[in-house]
């Protein structure tokens, strides 16, 4: 199953629970606006996982890195992680509200990693750099939709 059947499959099973939750494009929309603005900083998505680890939430990267069970990140820690002005933008790229964008990579971020680590403890090197990671993220995304 891809990374985005997973993300629809869930957001299905999340939409007959709870109206409030993003949709399956908002998903990938918030998840594609990451993937562009850490493709643009050095360290790319490592950059983005340190900020993490940070924030105390080292476990919660290395279960998403790992093969064990992705622990959770709650919105609040997507927010508090990246910043009002970071989560702002990436909400922008993603024509989304805020609000919206830390729901969305709070389901979408640990997902997104752990396909991208495939479980071996670290992302591939194109992650790590701006250049590879866009074209690694255009490849995913291209897959989706």
């Amino acid at each position: 199953m891809s990374l985005f059947n997973a993300f629809s499959s869930l957001v299905g099973q999340l939409g007959s629970e709870n109206t409030a939750q993003p949709s399956a494009e908002q998903h990938t929309a918030a998840t594609q606006a990451l993937v562009q603005q850490f493709s643009s900083q050095p360290g790319g998505l490592s950059g983005l996982l340190n900020q993490f680890r940070q924030n105390g939430m080292g476990g919660h990267v290395d279960s998403w890195l790992g093969s064990q069970p992705n622990q959770p990140v709650q919105p609040q820690q997507v927010e508090q992680t990246l910043g009002p002005d970071m989560l702002q933008n990436i909400a922008q790229r993603a024509g989304i509200s805020p609000e919206v964008a830390k729901l969305a990579l709070a389901t979408a971020l640990p997902m997104l990693i752990s396909h991208l680590s495939n479980g071996s403890g670290q992302l591939p090197a194109q992650a790590n750099q701006g250049g590879g990671l866009a074209g690694l993220a255009e490849s995913l995304f291209s897959r989706a939709v």
